[in-house]
């Protein structure tokens, strides 16, 4: 399994479930990103 690093601007790294990505706050461009995985993904 790959090492998964932050970068300099990533102060955490962590995994989330699908409900607890709908109360954080994403950059406004991921949404869509987001919005298309989980639409493919159910």
């Amino acid at each position: 399994m790959p090492k998964l690093l932050c970068s300099e601007e990533s102060k955490e790294l962590k995994f989330f479930s699908p409900d607890e990505l709908k109360n954080i706050k994403v950059v406004e461009t991921h949404i869509p990103i987001l919005e298309e995985f989980f639409s493919e993904a159910f």
